[in-house]
């Protein structure tokens, strides 16, 4: 079973490109073709070989549109993690979840799996959901942002209930969801259960993880932005009786030389797709 690291340790991921057009909204790409299964496997045993300590994707089911097609083409989180696990064996992978596609019951089970494939090495990014074309193209009703943070606190508690609870025992009712018996197994070999990311920044986001999550996964702006996001999920962790660790994307831009790097820079931003 996979140790996760010390806790004091900075730990270093890869956004993955698990879509197209990753990560910036731009004409210029230096690699187009980087969202293949092929490309990703390349990276993810290239990033465990080189000591990188998770890899986290994005998950899609639509585009998002412009002139290049942003996130046109996008790999399924759960399946790409199976696959990624399979060929790997210390870094940890995570799966990104839109809780208005998913049931829970159905999520656990395919986490559990998940975690054993990896053996102990699988982890759960929970999205509550937010892009319309993508629910409206499947007939799901789009719920008000406080509803649907409602719904992926009832949704983590149910995957936590059926993780730890003895199987079979788990009962859990609300307005959004209603199990009966609720029974997994095996369940995961990673405890108390597989680590629960939250991606969101509101103030129901940061409230959810603080109550229910293991990482916050944030976009700062800035060194300052990071330091004064990282302080409030701890703070709020902290009257909850929990502690949390906070994850911030950074995109390094990099070249031969500082010259070349800001060049490089420059050219994602003349190319983006406004």
């Amino acid at each position: 079973t996979a140790t996760p690291a010390p806790r004091d340790r900075l730990r270093l991921g890869i956004f993955m490109p698990s879509v197209s057009h990753m990560p910036n909204i731009s004409h210029y790409k230096a690699q187009p073709d980087d969202w293949t299964f092929d490309s990703n496997r390349q990276i993810a045993q290239a990033a465990e070989r080189v000591g990188f300590d998770f890899l986290f994707p994005v998950s899609r089911w639509r585009t998002i549109g412009g002139d290049i097609d942003y996130h046109g083409k996008s790999l399924e989180t759960m399946t790409w993690a199976a696959s990624l696990l399979a060929v790997t064996s210390r870094i940890q992978i995570f799966s990104t979840v839109h809780v208005p596609v998913f049931n829970p019951v159905v999520a656990a089970k395919m986490g559990a799996t998940l975690d054993h494939i990896g053996g102990g090495r699988w982890g759960i990014n929970i999205v509550s959901g937010w892009n319309r074309a993508e629910f409206d193209m499947m007939g799901i009703e789009m719920l008000d942002h406080t509803a649907r943070y409602e719904r992926s606190e009832d949704f983590i508690t149910i995957l936590k209930g059926l993780w730890t609870a003895p199987p079979g025992s788990f009962n859990f009712s609300s307005k959004h969801y209603q199990v009966r018996n609720g029974y997994v197994m095996p369940q995961p070999q990673r405890r108390p259960h597989p680590p629960i990311v939250n991606a969101g920044s509101s103030p129901d986001a940061r409230e959810m993880a603080a109550r229910q999550c293991d990482y916050a996964f944030v976009c700062p702006v800035g060194m300052d932005d990071a330091a004064a996001l990282a302080a409030d999920f701890k703070a709020r962790a902290r009257r909850y009786g929990r502690s949390i660790s906070v994850v911030a994307m950074v995109q390094p831009v990099w070249g031969a030389s500082r010259e070349a790097a800001h060049a490089e820079r420059q050219r994602v931003i003349d190319g983006m797709d406004v």
